[in-house]
């Protein structure tokens, strides 16, 4: 769905990551995984077309359409408005709002003011308005950001959902748990440099120790592996 080939970004003198190469395919669940101010965001503007490389291409599939959910203060973000009208802004089609909303599970919310809804229901409807242009990738910034553990565990089986349908997603985070708990492939970002992995590769090796700078230990919870860094052991 979408490639970047050799590709070098930056903002005016600084140049944020050089020389990244990684692809998307068509159905992929993939997550750019990395410290704060490591470039995913950098790298996510790149693919939405809005940050022309240096050097380096980015290609496109031709059919390409694109929902995108940037990264937003979910608390202050909004302007007073119904959820229904909200997503209508970004789409002509009543019918393809209308299902947006029901996709997500907030059509009760639809007659709602935006101001009057919780952190995560804000991220659903963010959510909703990407959908509302019939996207087949989604791009999602930070989308758990603010939420609570019910409503972040609410929020990444509605991802699973989406690709189970068909859906590409390609997932920024710095939150390790939420990128293990969605994501098949793994590109992690590191002072400018990328790292294509999978998630057995993450769990099995060191490639954690050497990009936050501290060892990484695995428990068994369930069916699921929990990573967690060492701490210093208290006096």
């Amino acid at each position: 769905m979408i490639e970047l080939r050799d590709v070098t970004l930056g903002y005016g003198s600084h140049v944020v990551v050089a020389g990244v190469s990684f692809r998307v395919e068509r159905g992929e669940i993939a997550a750019l995984l990395g410290p704060n101010g490591a470039g995913k965001t950098t790298l996510l503007r790149a693919l939405l077309g809005e940050l022309k490389p240096r050097s380096g291409h980015v290609v496109r599939d031709p059919k390409l359409r694109i929902g995108y959910v940037p990264q937003v203060d979910v608390e202050g973000s909004f302007w007073p408005m119904r959820v229904r009208d909200f997503v209508r802004l970004f789409s002509r089609d009543d019918v393809a709002v209308e299902t947006a909303l029901a996709g997500v599970g907030i059509s009760e919310l639809a007659d709602r003011d935006l101001q009057d809804l919780s952190g995560g229901q804000r991220q659903k409807v963010l959510l909703a308005k990407a959908l509302a242009n019939e996207p087949n990738v989604l791009l999602l910034d930070e989308p758990t950001q603010g939420m609570d553990v019910a409503s972040e565990s609410d929020y990444l089986d509605l991802l699973e959902d989406l690709h189970r349908s068909g859906m590409t997603i390609v997932l920024v985070t710095h939150l390790l748990h939420v990128a293990l708990s969605v994501a098949r492939i793994m590109v992690l970002v590191d002072r400018g440099q990328t790292r294509v992995t999978s998630v057995r590769e993450i769990i099995d090796g060191k490639v954690l120790d050497a990009i936050y700078g501290r060892p990484f230990s695995g428990a068994s919870l369930g069916n699921s592996t929990v990573l967690v860094p060492d701490r210093r052991p208290r006096d």
